[in-house]
């Protein structure tokens, strides 16, 4: 399974978001909510068929929920954007690097 860099993915039974740092046949994930030293490596040949597309329900209109759980959603809308936002800023740094004249 192919996965884009800031998908969403399911496996080892919680939701991950696939980092840049991932190839081939190693996915690298961090959990969903969770931090840097949380990061995990999925050997594709091996684990592979237990990947897949993270799915969540879509919310409820008759339950609104609170502050916290609009705020949730409001973020979770926003990070798509913010995602490109950060692999474009990547792009032109590495691009601008390799301009840099060799010593």
């Amino acid at each position: 399974m192919a996965s884009a860099v800031g998908s969403l993915v399911q496996t080892r039974g919680r939701e991950w978001v696939v980092l840049p740092e991932s190839t081939d046949d190693l996915l690298m994930l961090r959990p969903l909510g969770g931090a840097d030293r949380e990061i995990a490596g999925i050997y594709l040949p091996l684990e592979g068929a237990d990947v897949r597309p993270a799915t969540f329900d879509l919310p409820d209109p008759t339950r609104p929920g609170d502050y916290r759980s609009c705020r949730l959603l409001r973020d979770a809308v926003r990070l798509p954007s913010a995602m490109d936002r950060a692999i474009l800023a990547r792009q032109q740094c590495e691009s601008a690097y390799k301009r840099i004249p060799a010593p």
